[in-house]
């Protein structure tokens, strides 16, 4: 995730990041759940649409009512990246640190498991 310019991009980058894809593959038309499919099922650990799922929830918390996001449906990748977009309009001092947290999340790939474990407890 790295040289994002703008809020679409973001949303677009962590798409990728979360279900393994190349930025490039993400299609605005893709359905969480039908097109995107989880490689997991498992009650001990979050798969990709528990991830994308609680990435919206904390948006959509961090907006304020009078958007009216809690009650739009995110289905889509465009959907995910029009609320990202209203999240970087209406508050974008928790979109910088949102970012920064998905950019940190994502350069963890690839390191040892300890250290991801250690970034998932801590944040570090």
């Amino acid at each position: 995730m790295t040289d994002i310019t703008s809020p679409r991009d973001l949303a677009r980058s962590r798409v990728a990041d979360l279900f393994s894809i190349a930025p490039e593959e993400v299609r605005d038309h893709a359905t969480f759940g039908v097109d995107l499919r989880a490689t997991t099922r498992s009650d001990f650990s979050l798969n990709e649409l528990d991830r994308i799922l609680d990435d919206i929830q904390e948006v959509r918390q961090a907006l304020p009512t009078t958007l009216g996001a809690e009650d739009r449906e995110i289905a889509t990748v465009d959907d995910f990246c029009a609320l990202v977009e209203g999240f970087y309009e209406s508050n974008t001092k928790g979109y910088m640190a949102l970012s920064g947290r998905w950019e940190k999340e994502a350069s963890m790939q690839g390191k040892p498991v300890w250290r991801r474990l250690l970034h998932n407890l801590v944040g570090r």
